[in-house]
């Protein structure tokens, strides 16, 4: 009734007269024999319920499925779903770390697969019709799409997640739980009958026989030293969210080549895929994804020889730096370092704006904000460096208003936006920013410097 009402087809007196009308197929029945609902309008509606139950159903995030048996559609009932349409708006409204997690590496490819697919019942958004433009012509990175779009970084990845789930897109280079070569074999492989199983027989137990003098014997605990244990699920959770080096997380050394370093991940990865532990409580499951997304930035940190040789860099000037803090008295938390490369990408960022660099410093603090995008200082600053772009300045502004919205009451960064305003020529919008951010923080006293410096300029503008 309440959809009948909403699309306007049924009057809301009209729908009280029958109010004792216990379920959808009487109600359906009386109204088309009162003339107030046709035959072709009743198909029609039962496949608006259906579908809207069957696109809000897609965006539940939270509890399991469960199906009834004794549930049945009637027989003539055709729905047919426009799947395509409902997986883009599910990406649409995935949540940022749900994205994160979906892309971890950074240095993933994308390219156009199949074009065709593209209906125009989809109604592509600007940016997903942007990628979609750019990949027809040559496959490019998230880091090379960010840079030629003027949306912000959430909504690119929104973009190319619903592309990729449609099967409009393709993706190199991103995590899977066995090898890409182990997975062709696996398709290709023939499965024969080489022999019967032999027969079970029963037997009584042998005492093992004690080895001869002369024979050479190998200690117990050599030979089980020789299988390294699995670790437990606790034990991988304990080890990625700690401090601990790529190397020591990996379970290899820094001697170790680039196929005993990928063997590794992968047999990890092959573990602990979050795919494995669906049923597990939903903090679980929380911080098994996280752990997973862990495990795959470690793996990128020494996946190659030329990776290996920057961070052994970056390990031997952070274990100087832990010696130096050591000597004086400092204490390590290994809560402290669980962002550290977003910091150090905020700070490399920072120090090449502060030189004036602007564009140097956009790629560092870019990195910062998609390490750490809830933080708000990141983006304000990211948002900085991007105003000295003319190309760049809606995604600049749209950087600083994320920083607001995450600290609202936060000064600096809403300095920042108010002088790009200002700079911009944009003083009425300045002033407005300022007098709202006033109506939360009312006796900030560098905001009202600043509003009266403002007021003071448009009003010798107007003279």
């Amino acid at each position: 009734v309440n959809l009948l009402i909403k699309e306007g087809k049924l009057e809301l007196q009209k729908a009280a007269e029958f109010a004792s009308v216990t379920n959808d197929i009487e109600l359906s029945q009386q109204l088309v024999r009162s003339g107030l609902l046709s035959s072709d309008d009743l198909r029609k509606a039962f496949a608006n319920q259906a579908e809207t139950v069957f696109s809000e159903s897609l965006l539940w995030k939270d509890g399991q499925w469960q199906f009834d048996h004794k549930s049945r559609a009637r027989e003539d009932f055709n729905f047919q779903p426009e799947i395509n349409r409902y997986l883009i708006d599910f990406a649409r409204d995935t949540v940022a770390e749900k994205l994160f997690e979906k892309f971890p590496l950074v240095d993933e490819r994308f390219s156009l697969k199949n074009k065709d697919i593209l209906s125009n019942n989809l109604n592509l958004n600007v940016a997903e019709s942007f990628i979609v433009s750019l990949l027809e012509f040559q496959p490019a990175s998230f880091g090379e799409i960010r840079q030629m779009s003027a949306v912000p970084d959430i909504e690119i990845l929104r973009s190319v997640y619903g592309l990729w789930l449609i099967g409009a897109v393709e993706r190199s280079g991103h995590i899977t739980t066995l090898p890409m070569d182990k997975l062709s074999d696996l398709k290709t492989a023939k499965l024969q009958k080489v022999r019967s199983a032999a027969e079970i027989l029963k037997v009584k137990a042998i005492k093992e026989e004690k080895p001869l003098q002369n024979e050479k014997t190998e200690p117990k605990a050599q030979r089980k030293a020789q299988v390294a244990p699995l670790l437990t699920l606790e034990e991988f959770l304990d080890k990625m969210s700690s401090d601990l080096d790529a190397y020591s997380k990996l379970g290899v050394s820094k001697n170790d080549n680039d196929d005993t370093i990928k063997n590794a991940y992968y047999s990890l990865a092959k573990q602990f895929h979050p795919d494995r532990f669906h049923r597990e409580e939903k903090e679980t499951i929380r911080k098994i994804q996280s752990a997973f997304t862990e495990l795959a930035r470690t793996y990128e940190l020494v996946k190659t020889a030329k990776s290996r040789e920057t961070y052994n860099i970056k390990l031997s000037r952070e274990m100087e730096a832990r010696k130096l803090a050591q000597s004086v008295g400092a204490t390590s938390n290994p809560n402290e370092h669980k962002h550290e490369e977003a910091l150090s990408s905020f700070q490399e960022g920072l120090q090449l704006l502060n030189d004036g660099d602007p564009f140097g410093a956009i790629p560092a603090l870019s990195r910062a904000v998609l390490l750490s995008p809830q933080n708000a200082l990141f983006q304000a600053y990211y948002g900085k460096a991007l105003s000295y772009d003319e190309k760049q300045k809606f995604k600049a502004e749209s950087s600083m208003l994320a920083a607001i919205k995450i600290e609202p009451l936060n000064f600096k960064i809403r300095q920042i936006y108010v002088d790009f305003l200002v700079e911009n020529k944009l003083l009425r919008r300045a002033e407005g920013e300022l007098i709202r951010f006033l109506e939360l923080s009312p006796e900030n006293s560098d905001a009202k410097k600043l509003l009266s410096k403002i007021q003071r300029l448009m009003q010798s503008q107007n003279t």
